[in-house]
């Protein structure tokens, strides 16, 4: 018999690196959230993407100078945590007005399109139902 667990996975981000002060973000959502059921005693792997559920990723906008491409960059081995407990982020997802390689154009309005980061995480049967969380630093750069 499987039992369901219940995990609120939680992922914030804050855009604190800029390359030029002529950047900034006009957040939507600023958190990331996995709303997958999982059963219990099960090693499973969840997404929340940004094509499949875009109220539960990241939504966002970038206003910079006119006509300019920008990358967005993201650290490496990220972890959510709840305690001494951590469950591993196995990848992130750009979507939206972002390429895969998390490039976007500004407009001439000066503000780009609706950019939106989801994530991909493997929850193992030994981790405990809970709340995991984590604040997450983004990078801008113009290209």
């Amino acid at each position: 018999m499987f039992i369901s667990r219940s995990f609120v996975l939680l992922i914030l981000f804050s855009s604190s690196a800029y390359c030029d002060t002529t950047l900034s973000v006009v957040t939507e959502n600023n958190q990331l959230r996995f709303s997958q059921q999982l059963v219990s005693g099960s090693h499973q792997q969840i997404t929340s993407h940004p094509r499949i559920n875009q109220t539960d990723v990241f939504r966002f906008y970038i206003k910079g100078k006119k006509g300019k491409k920008i990358q967005i960059s993201l650290p490496s081995d990220q972890t959510i945590a709840r305690g001494n407990e951590k469950i591993s982020i196995n990848q992130f997802i750009f979507g939206c007005g972002l390429s895969s390689a998390g490039v976007a154009t500004i407009k001439n309005t000066g503000i780009s399109d609706l950019l939106c980061i989801g994530a991909k995480v493997t929850v193992q049967s030994k981790h405990s139902p809970g709340t995991y969380s984590n604040s997450v630093p983004i990078e801008i750069d113009y290209l």
